[in-house]
C-alpha cells in the first residue's frame, strides 16, 4: 500500500519495504517497483503457506516462473521472502513447457512425470536467500498480513459507489 503526500518536489511515500530504513522515504520509480515486487512475493508466500496448512505440506521447493523469473532481483526477493533456494527454468514459459510435458507423458514419450521433467526442463543456477533479508521479511510479514483487514472495507464501500 502506497500513500503519497505531495509537497511539490520531491514526493514522500510510506513504503512497506524491507529496504526502507525509515518510514518516510524520498521515492523514485525504483522504490515503487521494489515495493510492488515485494508485495507480489509476500502475497504468494502468504497464500502458499495457507494452502500448505490446509494440505499438511510445507515449502519444500520454490520455482519462480514466467517473465518475472528473468529478473535476478525479482527471483532474489522470492528467495528472501520464502527463505529457501529459488529455482527457475531457462525457458520462462511455464504454461507452454507444462503443456509440452503433459503431451509427452500422455503420448508415452516418457514414463513417469519426473522422467519427462528431468529430460525436458533445463535449470538456471538457483538463487539463495539472504538470511538478513529473510529475517526482516519474517518480522514484517505479520504487518503485511493485516493490510487486507484494513483495506477490504474501504474497497467494498468504493465498489458500492461505482454502481
Amino acid at each position: 500500500s502506497l500513500m503519497f503526500y505531495e509537497r511539490g518536489r520531491p514526493r514522500i511515500c510510506v513504503l512497506p519495504s524491507v529496504h526502507s530504513t525509515v518510514t518516510l522515504t524520498l521515492i523514485g520509480r525504483f522504490h515503487i517497483y521494489w515495493a510492488i515486487l515485494e508485495g507480489i512475493a509476500l502475497t504468494i508466500c502468504r497464500c502458499g503457506t495457507a494452502m500448505g496448512k490446509e494440505t499438511g505440506e510445507s515449502h519444500g521447493r520454490l520455482v519462480v516462473s514466467g517473465g518475472g523469473s528473468d529478473s535476478d532481483v525479482f527471483t532474489h526477493i522470492f528467495a528472501d521472502v520464502f527463505g529457501i533456494l529459488a529455482a527457475r527454468a531457462k525457458m520462462n514459459n511455464a504454461a507452454g513447457l507444462g503443456s509440452a510435458i503433459c503431451a509427452a507423458v500422455s503420448q508415452g514419450l516418457y514414463g513417469p512425470w519426473d522422467d519427462a521433467i528431468d529430460n525436458m526442463v533445463s535449470w538456471k543456477s538457483p538463487l539463495a536467500p539472504d538470511e538478513t533479508n529473510h529475517d526482516l521479511y519474517q518480522q514484517r510479514s505479520c504487518i503485511y498480513e493485516e493490510i487486507p483487514s484494513l483495506t477490504d472495507n474501504i474497497f467494498e464501500q468504493s465498489y458500492k459507489l461505482s454502481d
